[in-house]
């Protein structure tokens, strides 16, 4: 009985939304609209089990929906993105399977400069579901890995700095999720990460100062290229940034491995000892502490690897 009550209710959405779904093929923007519209207006008002929701979808919604992503019709494309992050939200692990339909169709969108989607707010849009299936679906993203880093990295040259800002999180989402994998991938960011440290919106500098730190703790081997770059750091009009500058590089100091300790901890030490002479107290403390934590950290990898050094 619970199996055809299932069955019922899977029944009755498509009785519901097919004609709003037909509306989407039509070569008519005005019914393609309405129909996007409806759907978007009236999904999930019904009380249906999950495992409905997802047939529905899967069966019936997924390939007109995801061609309406890059409908000429601004509309139609906003609520498309509007109704897959409400397939996501309400149907969780559910949606699992459907990652690797989404992911595809989401960064084509964003991975060319002219950018195939023109609005900037509905960028900002697809950047954010990229976040949030990062997030909720990690394992499933990975085949996608080298596309999002290519796809991201147009992305940061956006002009709307709330794009550059949510491109910065989901590099750092990126890179916490996949630690060991980041290095492979991420070359093609490191031109744009670089750029945006010019930004004139300081909390631009900042996002992307902290997304600099968390790509280098994944590879080390990049610092030489961001080192010249980052030393205009030492100089910025903004106290904020100037501090997350200096706490990078101690935190560099204190997390990469051995070997990269030894080639960069000269250079990067030299940047850090500049926060000594910083206009900021507060700054100029903080980096008498974190030469204090790099010295102890130093000594304690010279005992572990048998390294001789100077008292």
């Amino acid at each position: 009985m619970m199996e055809d009550s299932q069955r019922a209710s899977y029944l009755e959405l498509v009785t519901k939304h097919k004609r709003d779904i037909n509306c989407l093929n039509d070569e008519d923007k005005n019914t393609r609209k309405r129909g996007i519209i409806k759907l978007n207006r009236e999904l999930f008002k019904s009380e249906v089990d999950r495992e409905d929701y997802f047939e529905f979808y899967s069966k019936e919604l997924k390939k007109p929906l995801l061609r309406t992503v890059e409908d000429q019709v601004e509309k139609c494309r906003e609520l498309s993105l509007e109704i897959i992050t409400k397939f996501v939200e309400n149907l969780g692990d559910k949606m699992k399977e459907e990652v690797n339909f989404i992911i595809p169709v989401l960064l084509s969108r964003i991975n060319n400069i002219p950018y195939p989607e023109e609005s900037e707010e509905l960028r900002l849009q697809i950047v954010q579901i990229l976040r949030t299936l990062v997030k909720k679906f990690p394992n499933e993203l990975l085949p996608f890995l080298s596309d999002s880093f290519v796809a991201f990295s147009k992305a940061a040259l956006d002009a709307f700095p709330d794009v550059k800002k949510e491109t910065a999180a989901v590099l750092i989402e990126l890179c916490q999720q996949y630690p060991n994998k980041v290095e492979a991938y991420c070359k093609p960011i490191i031109l744009p990460l670089l750029k945006n440290l010019s930004h004139q919106h300081s909390r631009v500098r900042r996002a992307h100062m902290e997304t600099i730190q968390q790509l280098l703790l994944c590879a080390p081997r990049f610092i030489e290229d961001f080192l010249p770059k980052l030393k205009d750091l030492q100089e910025d009009r903004s106290q904020d940034v100037r501090k997350l500058y200096f706490n990078s590089l101690k935190v560099l100091l204190l997390h990469i491995d051995y070997t990269w300790v030894k080639t960069y901890e000269s250079s990067l030490l030299l940047h850090l000892m500049s926060g000594l002479s910083d206009d900021s107290e507060d700054i100029e403390k903080d980096t008498i502490t974190a030469l204090d934590e790099v010295g102890l950290r130093r000594k304690e990898l010279a005992i572990k690897y048998e390294e001789e050094m100077d008292d």
